[in-house]
């Protein structure tokens, strides 16, 4: 992803469109093994893939192995972030909704949320920002998955609606961070001629 990304970003640069480039890439069935891979989208996060790579890069250090491209990978990510950040803030929001916190569609793990990140990194920026993640329900949120988020951005409580509805009707610009298509249907319904900006 990340090299698809930074792909995508040059693309983008250029005034191209990366999904068509990415797409001749994914027309060769024989070499890909899915056309899911080398799709240009929003950052990742997750328990996972941000440990392993971290993993991956103190044992390589260990035995003095040198790993541009993987050790480039989390920092390029961050980047992404930052990426989406600007082109959010180029479009000059007064009140930002965010929709879907979780690092992926149909979970309520927080941790390393990319979602997360840009919601702590707008809020820095001084944007005035309302989320809601459709997963989420506040009295389960415990242990690593609640440290990261207080971590993160302790005032998230203040930043938080129960109900989406009032997540449109506060903003004048809605981001929706993935895909799930809940999301698409509120879009849909409730936000008439608003701004909005997805980022898968």
């Amino acid at each position: 992803m990340a090299f698809a990304n930074e792909i995508g970003r040059v693309s983008e640069a250029y005034g191209i469109n990366s999904q068509e480039v990415m797409g001749i890439l994914c027309a060769d069935t024989k070499l890909n093994i899915s056309t899911k891979y080398l799709r240009p989208g929003f950052a990742f996060g997750g328990s996972c893939l941000p440990k392993d790579l971290r993993g991956i890069d103190g044992i390589a250090k260990q035995e003095a192995v040198d790993i541009p491209l993987l050790r480039s990978i989390l920092p390029s990510n961050d980047i992404h972030i930052e990426h989406f950040k600007t082109s959010i803030l180029n479009r000059k929001p007064t009140k930002v909704g965010l929709l879907g916190l979780a690092f992926k569609n149909d979970t309520d793990d927080l941790r390393e949320s990319p979602a997360l990140k840009l919601a702590a990194s707008l809020i820095a920026a001084g944007v005035e920002l309302k989320m809601h993640d459709v997963n989420l329900e506040l009295r389960y949120l415990m242990g690593r998955n609640k440290g990261y988020i207080d971590e993160l951005l302790p005032t998230w409580q203040s930043h938080y609606l129960d109900n989406a509805q009032e997540v449109f009707a506060f903003a004048d610009t809605i981001v929706v961070s993935n895909t799930q298509g809940i999301y698409r249907d509120w879009v849909s319904e409730y936000a008439g001629d608003k701004e909005v900006i997805f980022l898968n």
